[in-house]
């Protein structure tokens, strides 16, 4: 007679629980990560059938297209140099090699298991979303450079990445919801609308492109699926009318920030109020939301009555190394206030504790606002064209490490510079450039393509471009490519053009897990087209 032990603990509920256990880990913590696949692996090696198993897998060819990157990463030990940092970068991507043999061989969840098992997913995800915001909010958090700081088990980007899956797959579970799905969409709508809130609050610019283009896809798609033509034709409208809305803000918002309050000479005061001299550095260009910034300045008394407000005195630095005296002086120009007393007393408590935490423009304080978001963009990209130092700045450190990047693959074209001797090689150049990055910003490409051609030259690319896009191309030809894996492939892709996605734990898990979920995992309907969603829905009001 079969025990409970042996009626619950079978090799499928296992295999769930592990799924589960490193899906909660995700976002959460890097040690569920770990244990999650340590379950996977255990219980399909736990089998007498395993070299049925091995057999099975390696003969098959989307398998071993997964398993070449992980090839290329062995061949270039063969002409590497730093075998300590190979050694680190092989262990973070082993998932690429045991999570398709496991899911190559092991029987597909049903829709309904999948499902589950998403929603614990999702639920994960929005957990780690109120802890987040609660770690704003009590910590008192301001500005870019230390929001980041409240994704506390993986980097925002990874975060971000996982937060617009969620958005996506959940809508897809509530437009076409099976049957155990009835009471779904009451806590999936609000969910969705709540994560899209929170990707604000994270101001991760990967997430936000990534949740821009699948927004306008995704409302293509569905709106494809309306069988009522004249219906069809206005959601068409209203989406091309929210496009152009869009385009138009940020056109106003270029011209906003081009905007300049350019000071006279013969105009501005020589003393304060107070009667000590102004110093007015006309030379200068910086800008600070049409306001100029080195004018009106009097340290004197800039000193004086910013250390009686704050315990970081005007000769220090910030919370995050910067000097205060300049972002002080960029804050206040921000808000159109003269550098004096006067400017100083009219700060707020809370526009010094911004001030403290490193943030030089008092936009970059407010928790949502999408034009502070796009003018650090544009300030960013006017001190890259004026040649100005970029360490700090996150999107003209990107511009230089591209730059790099591009320039160590030219040096090595054919097989790159070997698996360990990336960093290494990055350092060099920017040793011999003597670039303007100071060297703890002295970092990767920051784009996973152009990191693989350098690693492994242009025949290493072909095998990784291959293992990206193959697996899906032949699950289309069989008419097996479903939306949750169409979802997660333009993620995936739009990621890898910003980052170096599968270059940590937490993103090649998340790149190689989700793929063979949805492509060997699972079992789902194809993308559905029109007549096959009339059909769908009708069933379900039957």
């Amino acid at each position: 007679m079969q025990t409970a032990v042996q009626k619950y603990f079978t090799r499928e509920n296992i295999h769930i629980f592990g799924i589960i256990v490193l899906l909660v880990g995700m976002p959460l913590s890097r040690s569920f990560m770990t244990i999650g696949q340590f379950i996977l692996l255990a219980n399909w090696l736990y089998d007498k059938n395993i070299l049925n198993k091995f057999k099975k897998a390696f003969s098959n060819k989307l398998v071993l297209s997964f398993l070449g990157i992980i090839i290329i990463h062995f061949i270039g030990l063969i002409y590497t140099e730093n075998f300590d940092y190979a050694a680190r970068d092989l262990r973070v991507k082993l998932p690429l090699l045991s999570l398709p043999l496991i899911f190559a061989t092991t029987k597909p969840l049903s829709k309904d298991q999948w499902r589950l098992v998403f929603k614990v997913f999702g639920i994960a995800i929005l957990a780690a979303s109120f802890i987040s915001t609660s770690i704003l909010i009590s910590k008192g958090m301001a500005g870019y450079h230390t929001v980041r700081g409240i994704s506390f088990a993986v980097s925002h980007i990874r975060f971000a990445l996982m937060i617009n899956l969620v958005i996506f797959v959940f809508v897809y579970m509530a437009v076409f919801p099976e049957k155990n799905d009835r009471f779904f969409r009451y806590w999936a709508i609000p969910s969705v609308l709540w994560l899209s809130v929170f990707m604000a609050l994270l101001r991760s610019l990967t997430g936000f492109v990534v949740l821009g283009v699948g927004l306008f896809g995704m409302s293509l798609y569905y709106t494809h699926l309306i069988n009522h033509q004249v219906f069809r034709f206005i959601v068409y409208s209203i989406i091309i009318g929210l496009s152009l809305i869009v385009i138009s803000f940020v056109v106003h918002s270029w011209a906003r920030y081009n905007y300049r309050i350019v000071p006279k000479a013969d105009e501005l005061p020589a003393k304060t109020i107070n009667g000590n001299k102004y110093k007015h550095h006309l030379n200068r260009t910086l800008y600070e939301n049409s306001h100029f910034v080195y004018a009106y300045i009097s340290e004197k008394e800039l000193r004086k009555e910013w250390n009686k407000r704050s315990k970081f005195k005007y000769g220090g630095k910030d919370k995050i190394g910067h000097k205060i005296k300049h972002v002080l002086i960029r804050y206040l120009a921000s808000k159109g206030y003269t550098k004096d007393s006067v400017g100083v007393s009219k700060l707020t408590d809370s526009d010094v504790q911004a001030i403290e935490n490193g943030v030089a423009n008092y936009l970059y304080a407010q928790k949502i606002n999408l034009y502070a978001n796009l003018y650090r963009i544009f300030w960013e990209l006017e001190r890259y064209e004026e040649g100005k130092n970029p360490s700090g700045h996150s999107i003209i450190q990107r511009i230089y490490y591209l730059e790099a990047g591009w320039n160590i693959f030219k040096a090595n074209p054919i097989f790159g510079v070997g698996t360990g001797d990336v960093q290494d090689a990055f350092d060099q150049y920017y040793e011999e450039t003597d670039s303007k990055l100071i060297h703890k910003r002295r970092l990767r490409a920051h784009n996973q393509f152009l990191t693989i051609m350098l690693t492994f030259g242009v025949v290493g690319f072909v095998v990784f471009m291959w293992a990206l896009f193959y697996p899906a191309f032949y699950a289309g030809l069989r008419k097996k490519l479903n939306l949750p894996m169409l979802i997660y492939l333009v993620i995936v892709i739009l990621s890898m053009l910003n980052e170096d996605t599968i270059e940590t734990q937490a993103g090649a898990l998340f790149f190689i897990f989700f793929y063979v979920f949805f492509l060997w995992g699972i079992k789902e309907r194809p993308i559905p087209g029109r007549q096959t969603a009339l059909q769908f829905f009708q069933e379900s009001n039957n």
